[in-house]
């Protein structure tokens, strides 16, 4: 939908013809201090194997935002194996290189 489609003066209105809001109280779980370390971080021991989600160790807790860090910081882990270095510190990988990421994954191809 564009926003010609809104309004009274809209050639073409939409109409909303029903809705429902859901309501998931629970849906982000609580976290107790010191659980932080028992989040698996994005590399692992299994040679080439890497995780990503907002389980992962990363500074958000269950969040998309957490999702995207931990992919982030799983590419930086997935770099860092295949140029045999130590991955950057995470909290760098929002911000380290913002512009440079593209050239830095077609590389990888």
């Amino acid at each position: 939908l564009f926003p010609a489609h809104f309004g009274p003066a809209a050639p073409d209105p939409v109409r909303l013809r029903k809705s429902r809001v859901v309501k998931t109280p629970l849906s982000v779980y609580w976290s107790r201090p010191g659980m932080q370390k028992h989040r698996p971080t994005q590399a692992t021991p299994v040679r080439n194997f890497f995780l990503g989600g907002d389980f992962t160790f990363q500074r958000y807790l269950a969040s998309m935002e957490g999702a995207v860090l931990s992919g982030k910081a799983a590419a930086e882990a997935v770099e860092a194996a295949d140029q045999a270095r130590p991955a950057r510190d995470q909290s760098s990988v929002l911000t380290a290189y913002k512009g440079d990421w593209p050239r830095r994954l077609r590389a990888l191809s």
